[in-house]
């Protein structure tokens, strides 16, 4: 049973998540558990300096962290101490990083209530700031993106195809992969089979399948590309 959640959860991972390299406080790393060092010692680096807005980001980039390495205790401990401080520090940017963090792992264990929300809340900030110059054509993608992912979970299919469209609208405004593209199609399968539109939820889903491959075929796919082509194969089968 325990195997099935894990493979589960890899799986839900492979969704486009926020890396723990997205604040710039590490590189890549092929075993997770580097990273979570490294950024344990910059976490005490932090504290020493009282810097409050470095504590939240190595937290953030901690729990993002330990979910690479499936440590999902230590992840939801530090993504729900980044959120505590950023409130208290009152930093919009943070406070929407935060949020989104704790509602993806919300998302990752299914519980949709308090994933949706959390993503709610992270839009709304990400939206203030925004308007200010604040966050970045990237961040308010991603934004949308987990929205996406919510909504696709609990099937409103009106929401869904709202936050797809408002992806496509923004990956037009900054450089983006162009493997993006697949991932949305991906959405409009559900949104198709949610309309009972099976024949062209299939027919889609196989054109995805081919352009996966052909990726595949020029070594264009990362480890998360890998993971979502098993995604979509496995649904060609069900």
């Amino acid at each position: 049973m325990l195997l099935v959640i894990l493979i589960n959860l890899t799986c839900l991972n492979a969704q486009q998540f926020k890396s723990y390299t997205a604040e710039g406080l590490v590189s890549y790393q092929s075993n997770p558990k580097k990273a979570i060092n490294l950024l344990k010692k910059k976490h005490k680096e932090a504290l020493a300096k009282k810097d409050t807005a470095q504590i939240i980001k190595v937290l953030i980039s901690l729990s993002a962290a330990d979910r690479a390495a499936l440590a999902y205790r230590d992840s939801f401990v530090n993504s729900g101490e980044a959120l505590f401080i950023a409130q208290e520090f009152k930093n919009p940017l943070l406070i929407a990083k935060a949020h989104e963090e704790f509602g993806t792992l919300h998302f990752l264990f299914k519980q949709d209530d308090e994933a949706g929300e959390h993503f709610k809340q992270a839009h709304a900030y990400y939206s203030k700031v925004s308007l200010q110059g604040a966050a970045s054509y990237a961040q308010l993608y991603r934004s949308h993106y987990n929205l996406a992912m919510y909504y696709q979970r609990i099937k409103n299919v009106s929401q869904l195809n709202e936050q797809v469209a408002f992806c496509e609208s923004l990956a037009e405004k900054f450089k983006i992969d162009p493997i993006y593209k697949l991932y949305l199609d991906e959405k409009v399968v559900s949104e198709h089979e949610f309309d009972s539109q099976f024949k062209e939820a299939l027919d889609l889903l196989l054109n995805l399948c081919n352009r996966m491959e052909n990726l595949e075929a020029n070594g264009n796919l990362s480890v998360t590309d890998n993971s979502f082509f098993m995604i979509l194969y496995c649904r060609t089968a069900n």
